[in-house]
């Protein structure tokens, strides 16, 4: 499923390295295109 966000986020936040590494387990990455070709794996609700 697709959904538009119409919210305006701010520009210039980052992830603490924590936070990114906890991301990192749900993302796919395809070899040699690591910064352009991500798939998103969900997760199941707990």
């Amino acid at each position: 499923t697709v959904n538009l966000v119409t919210q305006t986020y701010n520009t210039g936040i980052k992830l603490t390295q924590h936070a990114m590494a906890e991301l990192e387990k749900s993302l796919h990455r395809l070899p040699g295109l690591e910064k352009w070709f991500v798939e998103i794996v969900p997760t199941l609700a707990s």
